[in-house]
């Protein structure tokens, strides 16, 4: 499809139509795509076609249900290229069709990366046959009520700002409940193909066009950059897969949600968040909340999708070590939009949905002095209790939080208020919630793995001010902390750039019985 058809497609914000041809999702222009692999996604593409054909087993397009398919998405996406340059697509397609043989690994409800799936299928649409067409589409038709029991958005035991509602990052059953990446990804391939869920793919499709705009929109822009969950459960779905569903829809049809967010928002921000929580020894993003440590790979694999410059750096940085795959890229990233560096960002930032504060002494700079700041709502079950905690990294941990595996409610894990940076206020006559395995340790209260409704009030940043010798914030943390021990507890936190560097916390606490 041409841009100025997508254009045209935009006018109509009221309604929506879904392009007609196909490919639909993630891919703009097979055309132009076709013209960029010939010259600055050359070697990207190359390395998808050379992995496409050392495929000789249809049997190796699968995987153990967990890791991306990318040999599956290698052959699609290499049979649809080479079908829009005008070759033969034929020897990666009827890998793909082997490997689907009658549908029925498409559809078991034990375990299919449907969402995978339908991306396939919708890129080698052109290539297969009206009856393979209606055979497949029937398959991954089936999806489309999965959890929900109907084909529509229900936010069923969750909400906008919750990972299983969007889907992992494998876009498989597990960890999926209204599944809302992979049943669009179905919903936009299949209408029109003669199925039997036609009508569930326009009802899912009306669903999302209605819900998505009005409901989910205003509540990322609350949310802003940084996802309710961190990175750590982010980077196993919705660090990706946002970017991926909202892309989907503007491809298929011309619609932008991207641009119906405010500059804060979710995923608009998001490339900012990823680059300010990355630490500057290692180029890992930081073990804050529920993050694990981790490279932003996750990140990479959204960034083309994204089209602004901070993302496009991701996506070239990402070549050199940070992700294994190229498909992304060959899909969706457009080399008219230039990379941007994050060097001329500030020094200092506040994310103000979440709360979370960032200061460093440069950019580009390993043996750069970082440091996190952190108080804001509870936006998902799994967000930490951690507000008022604080780190320092130069070259390696100076402040740090403390490790340990075990389940979540166990000392020293995650479950409690000892492994954070923060204020604790002993009352012998605390009761605490979830103390199986975590007794009274004078913290927070513990609101992990509650239901909502989301957000809650824990703690907030007062105020923030971030100029060149310094950045500055100061937090309320008192609803944080149980109403029977402490009146007020509020944390401000001071970092001094310059040739002598220094941080200065002022905590002040007003307990109900300080003696």
């Amino acid at each position: 499809m041409s841009p100025l058809v997508l254009v045209v497609l935009a006018l109509f914000q009221d309604s929506y139509k879904v392009r007609s041809d196909h490919p639909r999702l993630l891919i703009d222009d097979a055309k132009a795509v076709v013209r960029r692999v010939a010259g600055p996604l050359a070697e990207d593409y190359k390395i998808v076609r050379d992995r496409a054909d050392s495929v000789r087993n249809p049997r190796d397009l699968g995987t153990n249900g967990w890791a991306t398919p990318q040999a599956l998405m290698d052959c699609a996406l290499t049979a649809c290229v080479e079908r829009a340059a005008g070759r033969d697509p034929r020897k990666y397609v009827d890998l793909v069709v082997q490997h689907w043989g009658d549908g029925t690994i498409l559809s078991n409800r034990k375990g299919s990366q449907f969402g995978f799936h339908a991306l396939a299928y919708d890129w080698i649409y052109e290539s297969l046959s009206p009856e393979q067409r209606v055979k497949y589409g029937d398959a991954l038709g089936s999806w489309l009520t999965w959890y929900t029991d109907r084909p529509e958005i229900l936010l069923r035991s969750g909400d906008w700002f919750y990972n299983q509602t969007w889907g992992p990052s494998h876009l498989n059953i597990m960890h999926s409940r209204d599944a809302l990446t992979q049943k669009l990804f179905i919903a936009l391939t299949i209408l029109g193909a003669g199925t039997k869920h036609e009508a569930d793919a326009k009802a899912f499709l009306d669903s999302w066009h209605r819900r998505v705009a009005s409901e989910c929109v205003p509540a990322f822009d609350r949310m802003g950059g940084v996802w309710s969950e961190s990175f750590g459960h982010g980077e196993y779905g919705p660090v990706t897969v946002v970017a991926w569903a909202f892309h989907a829809w503007r491809t298929g049809t011309g619609i932008d949600l991207f641009k119906k967010l405010k500059p804060w928002g979710y995923p608009v921000e998001e490339p900012r968040w990823v680059v300010y929580t990355m630490m500057p020894h290692n180029d890992r993003t930081a073990w804050i909340d529920d993050g694990a440590g981790s490279r932003p790979g996750a990140f990479c694999r959204a960034a083309p999708m994204l089209r602004d410059g901070l993302s496009q750096w991701f996506s070239d940085k990402g070549r050199e070590g940070w992700l294994n795959s190229r498909w992304e890229r060959v899909a969706a990233y457009d080399p008219s939009i230039k990379p941007v560096p994050p060097d001329g960002l500030p020094l200092g930032y506040l994310f103000g949905g979440a709360g979370h504060v960032y200061a460093r002494s440069a950019w580009s700079d390993p043996n750069a002095t970082w440091a996190f700041f952190g108080a804001g709502p509870q936006f998902a079950g799994h967000a930490r209790d951690d507000e008022g905690h604080f780190l320092i990294s130069r070259k390696g941990a100076v402040v740090s939080r403390a490790g340990g595996q075990g389940s979540n409610d166990e000392d020293f894990y995650s479950g409690g208020s000892l492994i954070y940076n923060l204020v604790t206020i002993f009352d012998p006559q605390e009761k605490f919630r979830r103390d199986r395995a975590n007794e009274n340790d004078g913290g927070l209260l513990r609101h992990v793995y509650e239901t909502g409704p989301w957000p809650q009030a824990r703690g907030h940043i007062t105020a923030f001010e971030h100029g060149k010798d310094y950045t500055y914030a100061a937090a309320d943390l008192t609803k944080g902390y149980s109403a029977k021990k402490a009146k007020e507890v509020t944390r401000q936190f001071l970092y001094l750039r310059g040739p002598r560097e220094f941080f200065v916390l002022f905590d002040r606490v007003e307990a109900t019985q300080p003696e």
